[in-house]
Parts: C-alpha cells; structure tokens; sequence
C-alpha cells in the first residue's frame, strides 16, 4: 500500500501530460518509471546531504549488499556518478541500482565500458560541446529579441542572433 501510494505521488510529480504514449513521462530513458519509483524510495530513505545527494559512504553500504564482486562494484560506481562529485543523486543512484539488479536477474550480462545514452537520465545528457542537451532533445531556436531595462533604458540584445 505505502509503495502504490509513493508510486502515485511519483507519477503525479513527474507525469509530463504532453509526453507520448511510447515516450512515457520522463522522455527516453531504459529505466522503467515502476522501478525508478522503487529506486527513489529506497534513495529517499537515505541519509542525505542538504542537497538531496547520496555520500559514496551511504551507497557503499547498499551496493555492497548485491554481494558483486569489488571491480564490478568500482564500476557501477564510475559508470552512476555522472558528474563525479563522489555523491549519487535520484537519477545517478537509479543508474546504479538499475545495473546491479541487470546483472543479478540476468538481463545486462555485463556491465558497459560507458553508459549507453538510454541509460543516462534525460537531465544529465550533454552534447558534443559537453552542454547539457534539452531533455527532449530538441533543436530550439530563440525568436529574434531585445529587452529594454526599465530603470537605465539599456537595451539588450540576443547575443544568438546575426544581423540580417
């Protein structure tokens, strides 16, 4: 009942009414919403930082539980913290979670060399250039623009656009 109910409030916070069925309401991203909802309340049962990120020294604890060997253990880790801040968020400790209970069921064979784009959350995804990516991914395009500061009467300009 406690999880059906977090499932909902879950579904509730991050349901995106514009996403397609296929989509779901995260965007493109191989962990299934039901098992990120598991892996949120197990995350937010944690204790965590003020800003809501896992200690190594807290997760070590949970990964050790799966009983994988040390090497696979270093790897989860090195593949989960994206940003590589020693701390795991809600999404990099669903991409740990998500990789141990792949190859505890059988279903990830072995761990990847490097996180396949599906499996790294649609918010931490990052172009070429190493920018962060739009979560849809979409090509936006700014319209031409300028604002006027109301006290000085300076204008600004889209620093984006090119003169015609």
């Amino acid at each position: 009942p406690e999880e059906k109910q977090f499932a909902h409030e879950y579904e509730q916070l991050h349901s995106n009414p514009f996403a397609s069925d296929d989509e779901g309401p995260r965007g493109s991203w191989a962990i299934p919403q039901a098992k990120k909802a598991k892996y949120d309340q197990e995350f937010f049962g944690l204790q965590l930082t003020p800003d809501n990120k896992a200690p190594g020294s807290v997760v070590k604890k949970i990964l050790v539980r799966s009983q994988r060997p040390q090497a696979d253990l270093r790897r989860i880790w090195d593949l989960s913290d994206l940003d590589k801040d020693g701390h795991l968020d809600c999404d990099e400790f669903a991409v740990a979670m998500y990789l141990i209970d792949g190859l505890a069921d059988g279903s990830l064979g072995e761990l990847p060399a490097e996180l396949p784009t599906d499996l790294i959350p649609p918010s931490k995804r990052r172009d070429a250039g190493g920018n962060l990516k739009c979560r849809l991914d979409i090509d936006y395009q700014p319209a031409k623009s300028s604002i006027q500061n109301g006290r000085t009467g300076e204008k600004y300009h889209n620093t984006n656009e090119t003169d015609d």
